[in-house]
């Protein structure tokens, strides 16, 4: 038995029986704060920053399953964007955003890079794609960054986990 698990069921356990054989009453708190043990970060949060002179739509996809990046990024339904402006997954420039995420609905987590460019239906450039998966890249509870900013060759895309 681990001292944890001890900690948390055999010393209580064992204070109840020497109470009931002294005949006294043994109040227990649980020491976890009554989750069973379950507690802990249920939430990954995302930071986006747009380090570039212009418009970015950063273009984050979220699975819940494991996918290749191909399969994440080919369906537009793992596409999110409640947030920057108005709601709509866009970020002016010198902008940042941030949320939170569930982490059972967080399995992968990516962007192709970013599309750059005030006017996105022609965008100027797009940065680096990176793909995260949890339990390789990111744990819950983590803060993952995303930076989004020109380069001298175009635009990159960088990311940091804390």
């Amino acid at each position: 038995m681990t001292i944890r698990r001890w900690i948390r069921w055999g010393a209580p356990t064992a204070a109840l029986a020497l109470g009931a054989t002294l005949g006294c009453i043994v109040t227990v708190e649980p020491i976890d704060g009554g989750d069973g043990g379950a507690g802990g970060p249920t939430t990954i949060t995302v930071r986006l920053i747009n380090a570039s002179n212009i418009g970015l739509d950063p273009q984050i996809f979220i699975s819940a399953e494991a996918l290749s990046a191909e399969a994440l990024f080919a369906s537009a339904t793992n596409k999110f964007t409640s947030f920057g402006d108005f709601g709509l997954g866009l970020l002016g420039a010198g902008d940042a955003a941030g949320f939170d995420l569930d982490c059972a609905a967080v399995r992968v987590l990516g962007t192709p890079g970013g599309s750059f460019g005030n006017d996105l239906q022609a965008p100027e450039g797009a940065g680096t794609q990176r793909v995260l998966s949890q339990d390789a890249q990111f744990n819950c509870g983590d803060t993952i960054t995303f930076t989004y900013s020109r380069s001298s060759g175009g635009f990159t895309t960088s990311y940091g986990i804390n």
